[in-house]
């Protein structure tokens, strides 16, 4: 009965808690990979700067129209004003 305790023991002990421990480590990797996918790559790394830039980027959807016409408008206004500006001083 020694033998076929120790082979017991061994079987528990040793080969049952080697792959106890490594899904352990498995399930605890995921959970840090998961956790660190979406709160940092995704939250910080990637839709923080789109966020900032959408922000940022709100004032100039405001003034850029995507029509040439009114870039030269704006274009000749402005510089129409600059002339007037130097003439008149």
């Amino acid at each position: 009965m020694g033998a076929g305790d120790a082979s017991a023991w061994v079987d528990t002990n040793l080969i049952d808690g080697t792959v106890n421990a490594a899904g352990w480590i498995t399930r605890f990797t995921a959970t840090v990979s998961k956790w660190w996918d979406k709160w940092i790559i995704d939250g910080i790394g990637v839709n923080g700067p789109a966020v900032v830039l959408r922000a940022l980027s709100y004032p100039m959807r405001l003034v850029q129209w995507g029509l040439v016409q009114w870039y030269a408008l704006v274009m000749v206004l402005g510089l129409t004003g600059f002339i007037c500006y130097y003439a008149f001083r």
